[in-house]
């Protein structure tokens, strides 16, 4: 496939990685659980520019950042788990 890629910190720019012509970002792992004061430095203009691909933290952020709400589960899960809509 040779697919080149770059990892950068979670306040990276969506200038930055426009000037690296940069087509998609996948949000991975993190601290644990999402943490919404670490929040407010993701530059949310990233969702704008780029395919996003979310996987364990990074999908909470993704759900944190259009207004969902991160709770902990009643059993811990790997794998497939249904996602429910307030």
């Amino acid at each position: 496939m040779k697919i080149y890629c770059e990892i950068f910190p979670s306040t990276v720019s969506s200038e930055t990685l426009k000037e690296k012509d940069g087509k998609a970002v996948i949000l991975s792992d993190g601290p644990g659980h999402v943490n919404f004061d670490r929040l407010k430095s993701f530059d949310k203009s990233i969702f704008e520019n780029f395919y996003i691909l979310g996987i364990c933290y990074g999908i909470q952020m993704l759900a944190a950042c259009f207004g969902g709400r991160v709770v902990p589960g009643s059993v811990r899960k790997f794998g497939w788990f249904s996602l429910i809509k307030s």
